[in-house]
């Protein structure tokens, strides 16, 4: 397996940079007193030498289930048993 994935020596892109901005529409003219809040993240991925761009919109409650999920992935990266395997396939 260690000498498949040498020669395929395909990497993950990296986290480069991350912007955000809070967008919220206070009221329309069909729906006044309307709070309707809206996040907008520009991320940047260094896939090699080039450096992609993202632009991703959510609402809170999704984000929020994003961040959760994402906490979650790392305290598992941080196991014991995920740390030999990940020892292992290097």
């Amino acid at each position: 397996m260690r000498a498949i994935m040498s020669k395929l020596s395909i990497g993950p892109a990296s986290y480069h940079n991350l912007e955000w901005r809070l967008d919220v529409q206070l009221a329309s003219r069909t729906l006044r007193r309307q709070v309707n809040p809206v996040f907008l993240l520009k991320l940047d991925v260094q896939d090699g030498s080039a450096i992609k761009s993202h632009i991703l919109q959510t609402d809170p409650a999704n984000l929020i289930h994003l961040t959760e999920q994402l906490e979650a992935a790392l305290s598992e990266m941080k196991t014991a048993y995920v740390r030999r395997i990940v020892r292992n396939i290097k």
